[in-house]
């Protein structure tokens, strides 16, 4: 019985509402996105997060390609957009001409692995001579409001290309010679004259130095989620597509909610009333 509750009256109240944002979407200036694995009957499916300033709409794909940030950025977004360098959010990115921004968090911890981990004393130096930069970079990003805007522009730029110039260079281990593959300078093929030309690869990891409120990090999408993950880990999944549409409705209008410090309990009340009432349902964009 509750269980029809939640899949038929609740989730068709918050139907309208959920449709909003997930429109708004492609219109936002600046979108985070993460995603993690969640079964249904059994078959792993995967919760997609895309997290903007004012809400945060969930998705459940049956997919983790580049095919669900088509659908729900869109190809043509222009805005700056925050996630992991997984092989998914690169294609989208290369592809639509995305202006990334790729997590530090993710990179940092990569090198602290080689250089605590790796076997070869070469590469364990080199990784560790990055996380020396990477500090120092960070160090000079935080004090940004002690600098003069020319002055900070200045320091970025010097710390940019101080790590570039080490990255650049990697030892001959595998692992070391693909995270530097991050940072390359490569050819493509341009227009119909087939013009070769070149796209370098390190500005998605430092499009935060020089734009507005682009944050380095993925952290508040990986945030966003974690309610999911401990719902999974309650629930065990869902049961079929009601179920999802439930379970994704019911995140966005928490997650939502909590960032327009709106109450929850009386949002879903009002979407409720509204919908037995056959009335417009409330908002969830301010």
């Amino acid at each position: 019985m509750a269980a029809k509750l939640c899949t038929g009256t609740i989730s068709a109240s918050l139907q309208d509402a959920y449709q909003e944002l997930s429109e708004t979407i492609p219109t936002q200036q600046q979108l985070g996105s993460d995603e993690t694995s969640i079964k249904d009957n059994g078959k792993k499916h995967w919760i997609w997060c895309i997290t903007a300033a004012t809400f945060t709409v969930f998705h459940i794909a049956t997919t983790r390609s580049r095919e669900v940030l088509e659908k729900l950025v869109g190809k043509e977004f222009e805005g700056y957009l925050n996630f992991d360098y997984f092989s998914a959010n690169c294609s989208f990115a290369w592809n639509y001409w995305i202006k990334a921004q790729y997590c530090w968090a993710h990179l940092i911890r990569d090198i602290r692995f080689l250089a605590e981990k790796h076997p070869d004393k070469k590469t364990k130096a080199w990784a560790e001579q990055l996380l020396d930069r990477s500090r120092k970079l960070f160090s000079a990003w935080h004090r940004r409001d002690e600098m003069s805007e020319e002055g900070f522009h200045r320091s970025m730029i010097t710390h940019r290309d101080r790590f570039l110039e080490l990255v650049r260079n990697p030892p001959s281990a595998k692992e070391a010679m693909n995270l530097a593959a991050r940072f390359a300078v490569i050819d493509y093929v341009e227009g119909e004259q087939e013009e070769i030309a070149t796209y370098d690869l390190s500005q998605d990891y430092f499009r935060f130095m020089f734009a507005v409120d682009v944050e380095p990090t993925n952290n508040h999408s990986e945030q966003q989620i974690r309610h999911c993950v401990i719902d999974r880990r309650i629930t065990q999944g869902t049961r079929g597509e009601a179920g999802q549409r439930y379970h994704e409705r019911m995140w966005t209008m928490i997650a939502t909610c909590k960032k327009q410090n709106r109450s929850v309990f009386s949002f879903l009340q009002e979407s409720i009333t509204a919908k037995l009432a056959g009335q417009p349902a409330p908002s969830l964009l301010c």
